[in-house]
């Protein structure tokens, strides 16, 4: 994916920008007038909640198919994973294992909703991989997760 190799800097920034952007809400509503408790608890407890969603914030893995496989060269199904909301994308490991044993390429994801620049980058690289993935005549199976 697009993350990199500059590991440690990269989650160093994610996190500079998760501050920056709850500093931002806090900032919003105390200047908007009608700060109060109530509403700059809400906006805390919201953007809690849209960083709990996705435990492994942008990151996206991807599977080719095993190398001694007719699809290794051209997989023709490609298969988006989409982990549940509180998941991270190394969960889904099983499920990439099994798709890429039968030969098909896989994408797999837990969908960040907060921070916006976070999101934003996520669905960068998602669609990044989808152009790489997608060539003409390939079909797309997308897999979702429950949590139980």
């Amino acid at each position: 994916a697009l993350w990199g190799t500059a590991g440690a800097d990269a989650e160093e920034a994610c996190c500079r920008d998760i501050v920056r952007e709850l500093l931002a809400m806090v900032a919003e509503e105390t200047t908007s007038g009608e700060a109060s408790s109530h509403g700059l608890g809400h906006a805390s407890v919201r953007a809690l909640l849209g960083l709990s969603f996705s435990l492994s914030r942008a990151k996206i893995c991807m599977r080719r198919p095993k190398e001694d496989s007719a699809a290794a060269v051209a997989p023709t199904t490609t298969v988006l994973v989409v982990g549940h909301a509180g998941s991270h994308v190394e969960d889904l490991g099983p499920q990439m294992d099994y798709y890429a044993s039968k030969g098909f390429g896989v994408i797999a994801m837990t969908p960040c909703f907060f921070p916006r620049v976070i999101q934003q980058y996520q669905e960068l690289q998602l669609s990044h991989e989808l152009r790489l993935a997608l060539q003409p005549g390939c079909k797309v199976l997308v897999h979702l997760c429950g949590a139980l």
